[in-house]
């Protein structure tokens, strides 16, 4: 009672879960103990209360244990779900950065960034094989830009670059460079 009345005093269900088998523990232990004294007594050879009250103590606690560590585990749990969560978001930012550092964002073409790279990479690998660079721009673009409009410029480039990966070689690399001009890295 002792335990009881003092958890629901002092704070709520909290504290009296948490002193609950403490409070249980202690009423077996003092009625243990008048048991231990009889037994004494008595010359008998039986299992007294103090052991039993051990015993009680022992599975209360290991109860006691066993919930905290279900809570701890479910906290874990939730931990690591949300640092997958945050892993996979941060992995899907760094690709989006990657492929806007090397990717035209109105063509889906390589960038001038890219081109390079593969340029660097091409001559490393091939030091002795043939190749090409080919660049092109589109003529009187501007004309198209001021006439038509910005949009209708943009339909125009994404056209060109489709046409351009239509018609180039499979292993032909090809760039968008920005404004109306284009690039081929043949082998």
């Amino acid at each position: 009672r002792w335990a009881v009345g003092w958890g629901v005093g002092c704070g709520g269900v909290w504290k009296y879960q948490r002193m609950g088998p403490l409070g249980l523990y202690l009423a077996v232990q003092c009625g243990g103990s008048e048991h231990g004294q009889w037994v004494y007594r008595s010359g008998e050879r039986a299992v007294t209360f103090e052991v039993l009250a051990f015993l009680a103590l022992a599975l209360i606690m290991s109860d006691v244990l066993r919930r905290q560590l279900r809570g701890q585990t479910k906290a874990l749990g939730a931990s690591l779900i949300s640092l997958r969560v945050e892993t996979d978001r941060r992995q899907s930012v760094e690709e989006d950065l990657r492929r806007l550092a090397y990717h035209d964002r109105l063509t889906g073409l390589p960038n001038r960034h890219r081109l390079h790279d593969d340029l660097q990479a091409t001559l490393e690998a091939h030091a002795t094989d043939q190749g090409a660079l080919v660049l092109l721009d589109i003529d009187h673009f501007k004309a198209i830009n001021d006439a038509l409009g910005h949009a209708v410029g943009d339909e125009v480039l994404r056209s060109v670059a489709a046409r351009l990966v239509a018609a180039a070689p499979a292993d032909t690399h090809i760039a968008h460079f920005g404004g109306d001009e284009f690039a081929l890295l043949l082998h």
